[in-house]
């Protein structure tokens, strides 16, 4: 008999979840969060306008005037400018990043994307730079070039006889420094050298 009972509850637990909406309803969603108060200039060439924003995790799902949701978390602008995330194309973020992953000096400037691998240097290789990021986590997001002088650097240490000095091509950091690789291989080319 005790196991009729264990049924009925099961039937009744099963027909109770079944009754409930699978979807919360729009008030009572928390996890949405508006930011009031601010002048928004939304990137496309349009005039700026004061407004409201919506957000849920990381998309916006409005924009205008907007009234807050019940629950729903309100952040005052102050009467702010309130903008996407700039990118900066020309940056040496790459040199610091891990020391510093904060990116404060980025952030705090609204920069969310750095292109880094600038002035013909980047770290090599990428994959690894690229596997140490999914280690080590940064504040921005990042776009890489291939530096033209860190590779010239690789392939002359690799792959030639007439290697220079690791003395020569070590940088601050240990690494190649592709500039001065390349320096000292066109001296020895001007020298008669191969």
């Amino acid at each position: 008999m005790k196991w009729i009972s264990h049924v009925v509850a099961a039937v009744l637990m099963v027909a109770m979840l079944c009754a409930c909406e699978s979807e919360p309803l729009p008030s009572a969603d928390p996890s949405s969060t508006l930011i009031t108060n601010v002048t928004i200039i939304d990137g496309t060439g349009s005039a700026r306008r004061e407004g409201s924003l919506r957000f849920k995790g990381a998309e916006i799902i409005d924009v205008g005037d907007l009234e807050a949701k019940p629950g729903e978390p309100v952040i005052d602008g102050g009467g702010l400018v309130l903008t996407p995330g700039f990118i900066d194309t020309h940056s040496h973020a790459d040199h610091e990043l891990f020391e510093q992953p904060g990116a404060i000096a980025a952030v705090s400037q609204g920069i969310t994307t750095a292109v880094i691998g600038q002035d013909g240097r980047s770290p090599l290789p990428l994959l690894d730079f690229r596997f140490e990021l999914v280690e080590n986590p940064v504040a921005i997001n990042l776009a890489a070039f291939s530096g033209h002088n860190s590779i010239a650097g690789w392939v002359l240490v690799m792959f030639t006889q007439n290697t220079p000095s690791n003395a020569v091509v070590a940088g601050k950091s240990g690494q190649v420094d592709g500039n001065r690789v390349f320096h000292q291989f066109e001296a020895k080319i001007e020298q008669g050298q191969r």
